[in-house]
């Protein structure tokens, strides 16, 4: 019971330090003027109408590291993971302070990053549930290409209010549920504490907007929420297919593939932002019927609809045909709910 009520202490712990980081941040934004989005900026992704904050990820990343030192203490393969976490989600943090990271000195910083969580966690890609194994060297190029790969998606569906910190909110919670089923305390408790840690920025972004997640928050939860996916489906005692993992991020994953996809077809650059992603369509639908809060019930629809899938992914975390079953039936729903979006 100590353990737990240390856990419960340190999560709560968490909770505090990112409301009142983020609480911080939004008063002296409008005084300071620093780390605004403007509700003016020509960007295609703006969808506010007011002033606002991008730096809500610097309160759960605080909040995240704090929790995890007052509970883990200085435990070297912890710390070398959320110092990798620090240079990923500093490259997300310097494009929300100026825009002026080169987008391959960004892709760097996130693959450096990467390896090094990887390297000092011992934890790689090495087992697809399929019958066979990657080497050493395999295995850590693949895993650092995955947890990029997620890293950007998670940035990539952070458009509307409580969108990307819902998300993240609903995977961190079955990554500890399916932890705690498998008696994997580590990755469970990490889970804990970053849950917390982001319920202390969802109430200041859901449903006003009130501060943004920004390219450093995004970027931080996309990259510790893949990471503690790959450590709980490569552990072989847990029993938990490799296939878990993508089911349970299957929305962002194809979103950035289908997006990379759709450009390459109107011969857009592939990582050019723009408007045309299936919650910005949802969005523009709301708003033309005159929706009253189209911005926070657009983030509501796609969570509502993805939540199914993430409940079976948790109920069926070892049976790897059923999870590659459920990825195939999301694709083939989001395809045609995009295509009927865009008549």
């Amino acid at each position: 019971m100590e353990a737990y009520d240390t856990l419960f202490i340190s999560a709560l712990i968490g909770f505090v330090i990112s409301l009142g980081v983020c609480f911080g941040i939004i008063i002296l934004s409008s005084r300071l003027h620093f780390f605004v989005d403007s509700a003016t900026s020509d960007k295609p992704q703006r969808f506010h109408t007011d002033n606002t904050s991008r730096a809500g990820g610097l309160g759960i990343f605080i909040a995240c590291v704090g929790a995890c030192v007052i509970f883990f203490g200085f435990d070297k393969p912890v710390l070398g993971l959320l110092f990798g976490s620090l240079i990923i989600f500093l490259s997300g943090l310097a494009e929300d302070f100026s825009s002026a990271l080169s987008p391959k000195l960004r892709l760097l910083l996130q693959c450096f990053g990467a390896f090094l969580a990887c390297y000092t966690m011992h934890t790689y890609i090495s087992d697809l549930s399929l019958g066979f194994h990657f080497p050493y060297v395999v295995g850590i190029l693949f895993s650092v290409f995955a947890l990029v790969g997620v890293t950007n998606a998670t940035n990539i569906i952070d458009g509307f209010n409580g969108l990307a910190s819902g998300v993240c909110l609903l995977i961190f919670i079955a990554i500890a549920i399916v932890a705690y089923e498998v008696q994997d305390w580590d990755i469970f408790q990490i889970a804990f504490l970053s849950t917390a840690a982001i319920l202390g920025f969802f109430v200041l972004n859901f449903p006003y907007g009130k501060i943004f997640l920004g390219d450093g928050g995004a970027y931080f939860l996309g990259f510790l929420a893949g990471f503690l996916l790959v450590a709980l489906t490569q552990n072989p005692s847990n029993g938990v297919s490799a296939w878990f993992g993508l089911s349970l991020m299957i929305y962002p994953v194809w979103e950035v593939l289908f997006s990379i996809f759709r450009r390459k077809r109107q011969k857009a650059h592939a990582m050019q932002p723009d408007s045309l992603h299936l919650h910005t369509l949802i969005f523009a639908r709301l708003s033309a019927r005159k929706v009253s809060s189209a911005n926070a019930k657009t983030s509501l629809l796609i969570i509502a609809a993805i939540v199914p899938f993430m409940l079976i992914s948790v109920l069926c975390y070892q049976h790897t045909a059923l999870l590659i079953a459920l990825c195939v039936v999301f694709v083939l729903i989001y395809t045609f709910a995009y295509r009927a979006m865009r008549i």
